[in-house]
Formats: C-alpha cells, structure tokens, sequence
C-alpha cells in the first residue's frame, strides 16, 4: 500500500503532493520565513496604533466644555419611548426563544431580569402621561440585582396594564413603541 500525498496549502489553495521549496530551500525555512513576516507584521502594527494614539493625545491637549444638563432637560417623550421599544424588544424575543424551543425558562427569566434593569435606567422627565405610564410600569417590574434570581414581574397582569398603558401614552405623545422580533424564523 503506497502512502498517501500529502496536503499542501499554497496560498488559498490546497493541493495534492510534495511542498514546493523554492528560494528558501525546505518547508521548514518557509515556516521561519512566515513567521519572521509575521512577527515584523505585528510589530509593525502595534507601532502604528501607538503612533496614532500619541498623535492623538498631542492634538487634543485641551478639556472640551463640560455642558451639564438636568435628568428632566435631557429627556424627552421620544426618548422614553424608545427605551421602552428596546425593554419590549428583550422581552418579546426571550418569549419567542423559550416558546420555540432554543432557550430553557432559566434564559428567559435571565433576559428578563436583564429588561428589568435597562427599565430601570429610563429616565423620566417627571411631568406628564408618558412620565407618569413609566412610572407605573417601573413599579409592576422593579429592577433586579445582577446576580440575584428573582421573579421580575414581567408577564404578571400588572406588567401587561402597565405597558399597555406606557405604549399608549407614547402613541398619544407621537412615539409609537415599536418591538424588533430577530429570534426565530
């Protein structure tokens, strides 16, 4: 029984029999010679990130203005809305997930403990509907800890009241809550 060519890589291609040796003489010198290419490849590199990060530092040597603007300035309807738009969308594709069989319910209950607490970091103007609906929703879903298994109360009947209530005080305010489904089909 013969033995069997080897696989030789050439490039992107992959060929039947002996390596070439070519100028360097045997497949171990090419192996020295890649890897010394390498090697001066990725110094090379890091050289050229160091120089663009001095370059950096060296044209920005003065502090940009500090602008500070109040929680109730800096947040609007829309921004509310579409926070609870990304809540929705944590929420709806872990459903879709353990209802089609690629999560168990200990995932689930994890991404919604994780909805949970970007629910939490919404901001809220504290004035009007919208304000007012995130509020109740905050508080049929109070955050979880990270690390902490906890029932969250997404899902319960106050869950369900309450974010109907915020999705339709963002219609009212002009900001459609809007879900992105990407788990499934």
């Amino acid at each position: 029984m013969t033995k069997p060519e080897p696989l030789v890589r050439e490039g992107p291609q992959v060929r039947m029999g002996k390596p070439r040796l070519g100028a360097w003489g045997s497949p171990k010198n090419h192996l020295e010679r890649v890897r010394v290419s390498h090697n001066r490849s990725v110094i090379g590199g890091c050289l050229l990130i160091g120089l663009i990060v001095l370059a950096g530092c060296a044209a920005d040597n003065h502090e940009a203005p500090v602008v500070e603007k109040t929680q109730a300035a800096a947040t609007t309807d829309e921004d509310i809305c579409r926070a609870f738009s990304d809540v929705l969308t944590i929420t709806v594709n872990a459903d879709a997930g353990l209802r089609d069989g690629r999560m168990a319910q200990q995932e689930q209950m994890g991404w919604y403990r994780l909805a949970t607490r970007e629910l939490d970091r919404i901001p809220t103007n504290g004035d009007g509907t919208v304000s007012d609906a995130l509020d109740a929703l905050k508080s049929a879903a109070p955050p979880i800890k990270l690390g902490a298994v906890l029932p969250t109360g997404i899902g319960t009947a106050d869950w369900g009241i309450a974010s109907a209530d915020l999705g339709s005080a963002c219609t009212a305010a002009g900001f459609e809550a809007a879900v992105e489904a990407f788990t499934g089909g």
